[in-house]
């Protein structure tokens, strides 16, 4: 009895320490990405009343002070289209002050491979006001001098309560191993 007492009381430890651990993973984890949603209407321009949304995510940069990080995640739909990191041209990052979100920027830059469309996003900058505010502009045929047409609105940025699925399994994880070593859930 001796041996399965140390044998239960090893296997609970060992649970515990598992929970433990992938705890302090999903705590990590959630700390280093930072998701955010946006939406917004056109106000000026030949596509006025159109909506946007999206959502973006960083990578929390290290240290402390004034910071860039790449975006991780960017997607806007916009007139039926969704917009991407993984276009060409395409850019983003986000401008965080002591571990604090101030901002960010997408730029689509139309070229000669992809004349049809150029959009720019910006909130948080001295200019247009705080981070939760934004303004963006959407143009078609950019490269055509006489037939560009430019759309003109403004967004509102929000955290996103919604977690990431890798931060989901994470939970779960520890949920189970949670119950193993409770021994509420046999294995």
């Amino acid at each position: 009895m001796i041996t399965l007492r140390t044998s239960l009381t090893s296997r609970a430890t060992a649970a515990r320490s598992v929970a433990a651990g992938l705890l302090l993973t999903v705590m990590a984890t959630s700390a280093s990405a930072a998701l955010f949603t946006l939406n917004g209407e056109v106000s000026f321009g030949p596509l006025t009343g159109a909506s946007i949304t999206g959502s973006f995510a960083y990578d929390e940069p290290l240290g402390g002070g004034y910071a860039e990080a790449p975006l991780s995640k960017f997607i806007l739909d916009f007139m039926g289209q969704t917009y991407t990191l993984a276009l060409p041209n395409a850019s983003g990052q986000a401008w965080v002050s002591d571990g604090v979100f101030a901002g960010f920027q997408y730029v689509l830059n139309a070229d000669e491979a992809h004349p049809d469309v150029g959009i720019s996003l910006l909130s948080g900058d001295a200019i247009f006001g705080p981070w939760s505010e934004g303004y963006f502009a959407f143009t078609t045929n950019p490269l055509d001098d006489i037939q560009a047409q430019t759309s003109w609105g403004a967004f509102t940025v929000s955290p996103s309560a919604v977690p990431e699925p890798g931060q989901l399994a994470l939970l779960l994880a520890v949920g189970a191993a949670a119950m193993v070593a409770s021994g509420r859930w046999r294995v």
